[in-house]
């Protein structure tokens, strides 16, 4: 789904979803939201690289 977004679309939906996950919380619950987000996409990011490396491996060993 989020695939066929251009930036204009992620940046809507990135907007409404934090809006509407933030309505009625306090600070301290947003610090806790927002540094469970920052660990989610750190996470992303570790998955996304071990991918790369995955398929760059699995690509060499195709070549040879």
């Amino acid at each position: 789904m989020l695939k066929d977004c251009g930036p204009e679309e992620l940046s809507y939906l990135s907007t409404s979803f934090a809006v509407a996950i933030a309505k009625g919380q306090d600070i301290h619950s947003l610090r806790v939201l927002c540094s469970f987000f920052t660990n989610v996409i750190a996470t992303l990011n570790v998955i996304i690289n071990q991918q790369a490396l995955i398929d760059h491996n699995r690509h060499k060993h195709i070549d040879e």
